[in-house]
């Protein structure tokens, strides 16, 4: 604590300040008193950042978030101003002593105290991860011990300064401090709360032998992390009574942790816990309690403690850490009230940006065991370790990446798989039914969430929406016995037509059928159907039925051939609607390419004898285009491309061929430029994506990706010479569920390359003319991920987790270089594709198929 400086604000909003606190690369912190004498700590931003918007919208959103943590183990937010001249935000201030003074003073807990600290810090935890966060760095420093309670702080107002700090932001970063931090931290993947409690485990073996389980003779910061991976902790002098539960907390699986409940109860057990600070050491407790009643006065200016140091931005990674390096001192923005009868000091580095609630440091009495202190900082946060040449690139920083914000949540209950469609200002949910219940339509409104109407199919499983200005159409079915549909039995059908306002249906139409399938889009007011034959061995075939969407009269249909027998998507063109006709397995006529008029006459039809399936036809210009296969022929497809005259369906030019996995509808990009993306055929070979020359079918580029499968390719004017995929890794590759019929590596006569182990899945930006890489982001986790979809700059994509913990991720990326604009984390496992409408990112959320109770809910983000 040190007097004002020149040039220091007297007041901030109607606080008078006192006195300075600390200071740090993004803020300042002073000493406060309120209107009736309050002391608060009161924060504000450097004024360079006070003209950055960008910066002070998301030191608005930190704000919101650490408001959301209102519980009596925090230091909770008093009073804040994000849009004041230079914003500000006062929190409670603490009179007390962190962790890592405590024990470096009075020395290590007994197995009593050690038992209530682990409680109240459970406590504090479950009120943190009830808010919907992860504290991410629970050290002792960050635990204050007080007259009454302890308290945890320094859990998440840093997160703006992560976006505002310049290129500290992309994949493998690692945040937290070395020693404190779970192993999946240090592996820059993905946190769950699990990460917290391996971080509870940690400090408690701080507070009952006084070191980390990790520490021994100094050693480098990036040497700390490999011990936290890879190490066995070290909990020798741990009282035996409690040695169990911390080993249990310190597991390296995170789904092998106890949950915060068992944890409470386990460090509880039956004993009526203590009230006040009765249950700490008695010189400990008398401390406490000095410094509760103890008034401290304004202080002069003062040197930094000489124990401390900061390490430049260009310190080498194999700079030492002392033992006690991941235990700093409180940063200089957490000053305390000195007792009686002491100085005052300023000790310790500048503040960790997040400006911490206000808390003690004062000298230790002579005498008394005290280890040596230095902080690690870059700009004010905590370590930075950057492995060059490892793969590694660590940034240890005060937090993760900005969370998003998210605006409304709506439950939409019992439901199932989902899918999203936006018109005017609804958004619409369509559902599975949950439990043997209906398929559901819900229509929420797009700014407030709330619901507007909801409707139930008459069937269980709901197709995704197609909507129009007038109508949602939807196609539902119910599969009876054995829950797949059997080739023998018919399956019924319904098309549904809802109005989007009010929901009401303005009309149904049921088939017979295996399937029937929506268009790819309206032909004025005019819906095709492809209505697949209602069995295989029946006499009855296909068709395409054209419908007047407004009153539901069949304008016309057209019966398939008697061999050929499922009308597929049909697909609108200019003049003429076309439909790949495809029969069951064993018929000689393989499958067929229709072209209807658009008044139901037959145009033409080009047999496709030697194929199995295809991709939906796609007309262009003077040309429709076609991908088909003849399926797999020792474990790879070949797809062979063609164009036919959309006039006669002569064959211009094809069959050119392509082999690889599953494919992709083809994509048109710019004039003459085709875009086929496929998946790997093999989990040893790669998925690529391969542009075709629309003229001649000929191939201009290819570029491969590690990975079992691939996302459609998307393309946005916004960005115009670039195009966007993902790719993500297979179980077996991401080593989340064993190897079936293939072996991780190939038999020793064999001339298979070994199976790549790929730990992430990837979004790509690719130079559109030359396929050339213009960037890749790594999503930190082995997960499905959703085709991107772009806007306003940004690449917006869902993750859907691979393993336990099963969360699945809302991610927004910087289109022109891939660095991450926002990672919001939801508590479930499955998210729909980003649906952006109305300046937000809506995705449904919903549970796994095989869950106890099959819920769903509907979420927006600000875009």
């Amino acid at each position: 604590m040190e007097e004002l400086r020149d040039g220091d604000p007297a007041r901030l909003g109607s606080y008078r300040l006192r006195a300075r606190l600390g200071e740090g690369g993004m803020g300042e912190v002073f000493l406060g008193v309120s209107p009736s004498g309050v002391r608060v700590a009161v924060k504000t931003v450097r004024p360079e950042f006070v003209t950055d918007h960008g910066f002070r919208d998301r030191f608005r959103r930190e704000i919101d978030l650490a408001r959301r943590v209102d519980s009596a183990w925090t230091a909770p937010i008093a009073e804040a101003d994000p849009d004041a001249e230079h914003p500000w935000l006062a929190t409670e201030y603490l009179t007390g002593l962190s962790l890592s003074e405590a024990i470096d003073t009075y020395g290590p807990l007994p197995e009593g105290a050690l038992r209530i600290l682990g409680a109240q810090l459970t406590e504090a935890l479950m009120a943190i991860h009830r808010a919907g966060l992860i504290h991410r760095d629970l050290k002792p420093s960050n635990v204050i011990l007080g007259r009454d309670r302890v308290r945890v702080i320094d859990f998440g107002i840093s997160r703006a300064v992560d976006e505002g700090g310049a290129g500290l932001t992309g994949t493998g970063r690692v945040v937290g401090s070395p020693s404190f931090m779970s192993p999946e931290q240090a592996s820059g993947r993905r946190l769950g709360s699990e990460s917290d409690v391996f971080s509870l485990g940690s400090v408690l073996v701080f507070a009952g032998t006084g070191a980390g389980p990790f520490h021994g003779e100094p050693v480098p910061q990036l040497q700390m992390m490999m011990r936290v991976l890879n190490g066995e902790p070290n909990v020798v002098g741990v009282p035996a009574g409690v040695r169990d539960l911390v080993l249990a907390c310190l597991h390296k699986d995170p789904a092998d942790r106890p949950g915060l409940a068992e944890i409470l109860a386990r460090c509880l057990g039956d004993s009526e816990p203590p009230t006040g600070s009765s249950w700490l050491p008695t010189d400990l407790a008398a401390e406490l309690e000095r410094r509760h009643v103890g008034e401290p006065g304004v202080p002069r200016a003062s040197p930094a403690d000489a124990s401390t140091r900061a390490l430049p931005v260009d310190a080498p990674a194999d700079a030492p850490a002392d033992p006690a390096d991941a235990e700093p001192p409180a940063p200089a923005a957490a000053a305390v009230s000195p007792s009686p009868g002491l100085p005052a000091t300023r000790n310790g580095p500048p503040p960790q940006p997040s400006l911490p609630p206000t808390v003690g440091a004062t000298q230790p009495p002579t005498g008394k065991r005290a280890l040596g202190r230095r902080a690690f900082l870059i700009g004010g946060s905590a370590v930075a370790v950057v492995a060059a040449g490892g793969g590694l690139g660590w940034f240890l920083m005060g937090d993760a990446a900005d969370p998003g914000n998210k605006v409304w949540d709506y439950p939409v209950g019992a439901a199932g798989r989902s899918s999203l469609g936006a018109q005017g200002g609804l958004v619409f949910q369509v559902s599975n039914g949950a439990g043997g219940g209906y398929g559901l339509i819900t229509a929420v409104d797009a700014e407030s969430g709330k619901k507007v109407w909801s409707k139930a199919t008459t069937g269980r499983s709901v197709s995704e929406p197609m909507v129009t200005p007038h109508h949602v159409l939807v196609v539902s079915w119910s599969v009876e016995g054995s829950g797949r549909r059997e080739t023998s039995a018919p399956a019924k059908c319904t098309v549904h037509a809802f109005d989007p306002a009010n929901g009401e249906q303005r009309w149904s139409l049921d088939f017979d059928a295996r399937w029937v399938r929506l268009p790819t889009a309206l032909d004025k007011d005019v819906l095709y159907l492809g209505v697949a034959a209602p069995n295989e061995y029946g006499s009855t075939v296909g068709r395409i039925v054209a419908i007047d969407v407004n009153t539901h009269a069949e304008l016309w249909k057209a019966d398939m051939l008697p061999d050929i027998t499922h009308a597929d998507v049909p697909v609108p063109g200019v003049g003429a609607v076309y439909c790949m006709a495809t029969s069951d397995s064993g018929s000689l006529y393989g499958m067929m390419l229709r072209a209807f008029e658009t008044g139901g006459r037959s145009k033409w039809d080009q047999p496709l004898k030697d194929y199995l399936w295809g991709v939906n036809p796609l007309p262009h210009g003077d040309r429709v285009l076609a991908l088909v296969t003849k399926g797999q022929v020792s474990g790879r497809y070949t797809w062979d491309r063609y164009a036919f005259d959309p006039a006669t369906g002569a064959v211009m030019w094809g069959p050119v061929s392509l082999e690889g996995g599953s494919a992709h509808d083809i994509r048109v990009f710019g004039a003459d430029t085709l875009i086929v993306a496929y998946s790997a055929s093999s989990d040893r070979d790669k998925s690529a994506v391969v542009a075709i020359d629309a003229t001649t079918g000929g191939r201009i580029w290819k570029y491969e990706m590690p990975g079992r499968h691939v996302t459609e390719v998307t393309w946005h004017q916004d960005v115009p010479d670039t195009m966007f995929v993902a790719c993500y890794p297979s179980g077996e590759q991401a080593g989340v569920q064993p190897s079936g019929t293939t072996s991780a590596a190939p038999s020793p006569d064999s001339t298979e390359s070994p199976m790549p182990r790929i730990d992430t899945a990837t979004v790509y930006a690719l130079d559109l003319a030359h396929g050339t890489l213009v960037w890749e982001r790594g999503l930190g986790s082995p997960a499905s991920v959703s085709r991107p979809v772009l806007k306003s700059g940004k690449v917006y994509v869902t993750v859907n987790a691979a393993a336990a913990p099963k969360r699945a991720r809302v991610v927004a990326l910087d289109a022109e270089n891939g660095r991450t604009a926002w990672d919001g984390e939801l508590p479930v496992p499955l998210l729909s594709e980003p649906l952006l409408a109305n300046g937000k990112v809506y995705v449904a959320q919903w549970q796994d198929p095989d869950a106890r109770a099959q819920t769903a809910s509907l979420t927006a983000f600000e875009a």
